[in-house]
Formats: C-alpha cells, sequence, structure tokens
C-alpha cells in the first residue's frame, strides 16, 4: 500500500445487522495485536472480535458478478488476480494508484472479502474513483470501515471526516512532519 492511498474495507450491511442488530459507528481492530502479528508473522494471535478477522459476508452468499461488473468499467484488471480472487489497478504511470479487490468462495462465486484504495494525489481523480465506488457500495447494500475501525454509509458525506484524518492527508498535506512522526514513532 502507497502512503498516499485511503484505504476502505467494504462489510455488507446485513452482516453487520446479523452481529449487532444495528449499525454502530466503530468496530473494533486490534492494532497492537496485528503489529505483534507482524512482527512475529503468524505466532501472535489478534483478538478474535477484530473487525478484520470477522467473517462478515459468510452464509449471506452475495453473488461478486454484479460488483465485478461494474468495477471492470472503473479499472483494468491486475495480472495477479485469479478465477476467485479479482484485482484491479489503475494507471501508476499517469499517477491513477486506485485499485480494488474482491476474494470470492470457490463454490459459489460469492463475496468473501472486498477491500479498495483511492489514490488522493490528484483531487479530481480520486474524487472521480472514490465516489463511483462508493456508489457501486450504496447500491449493493454495503458499508465501509476505515482502518481506524469506522464504520460508515457509503456517501461522500460520511466517509469526508475519515478521509480528512487519514494518514494518507496527513502525508500529502506535509510529507516532513508526517515523516518526522513516523520515525518517532518506531
Amino acid at each position: 500500500m502507497a502512503v498516499w492511498q485511503y484505504t476502505l474495507t467494504v462489510i455488507p450491511t446485513a452482516g453487520i445487522l446479523r452481529m449487532f442488530n444495528k449499525v454502530p459507528q466503530q468496530l473494533f481492530i486490534d492494532h497492537d495485536g496485528w503489529k505483534r502479528y507482524w512482527e512475529e508473522y503468524d505466532k501472535a494471535a489478534v483478538d478474535s472480535r477484530d473487525a478484520y478477522t470477522v467473517k462478515w459476508w459468510q452464509e449471506l452468499n452475495i453473488p461478486a458478478a454484479p460488483v465485478v461488473d461494474k468495477i471492470d468499467q472503473l479499472l483494468p484488471r491486475a495480472d495477479w488476480g485469479s478465477e476467485h480472487n479479482f484485482s484491479w489497478k489503475g494507471d501508476e504511470d499517469d499517477k491513477e494508484d486506485n485499485d480494488c479487490s474482491i476474494h470470492t468462495h470457490s463454490k459459489n462465486y460469492s463475496i468473501k472479502e472486498f477491500q479498495f484504495r483511492t489514490d488522493l494525489r490528484n483531487a479530481e481523480k480520486a474524487g472521480t474513483f472514490l465516489s463511483a465506488m462508493l456508489r457501486i457500495c450504496s447500491a449493493e447494500e454495503m458499508l465501509v470501515m476505515d482502518n481506524q475501525g469506522k464504520l460508515m454509509k457509503p456517501s461522500p458525506a460520511d466517509v469526508m471526516p475519515s478521509l480528512e484524518k487519514s494518514s494518507a492527508v496527513r502525508f500529502l498535506m506535509n510529507p516532513k512532519a508526517f515523516i518526522e512522526q513516523a520515525l518517532r514513532n518506531l
């Protein structure tokens, strides 16, 4: 992931309602557990309540094909996808580093995981891509979650406060301060 990309994980509204009976504003992410996991790769455990480990799509059988067809209209397919793992990648040479991935179940091609990243280096291009992805999510009754666990309706108005606080925006607004802070955190 590039530092200028804003990442959103897509979660089906039905999966959230199945677990909580309502749509909470915040989901738990075990940031310390993930840090230990990557430091000790596969030895440390991540809390099972972590939003990234919950199987939100399980048993919903939401077909990937309609979503895949819509994303095909926005981005070219990447060459590393497979029969059950769809990947798209923008034109990095033209500073359009938007990307998307959908993982499906092998038996019925229903969605298992869905995530996309918006390249924020060009505000106009970023707005076009992000708005299109949010429309797809809205039409398919899906929510989006940022990397802090904030759960949002897929609308620009709901996503904008999260985007403005993102590390991608902090980096683009003041790269030197961002890098200095990252080094202090190490």
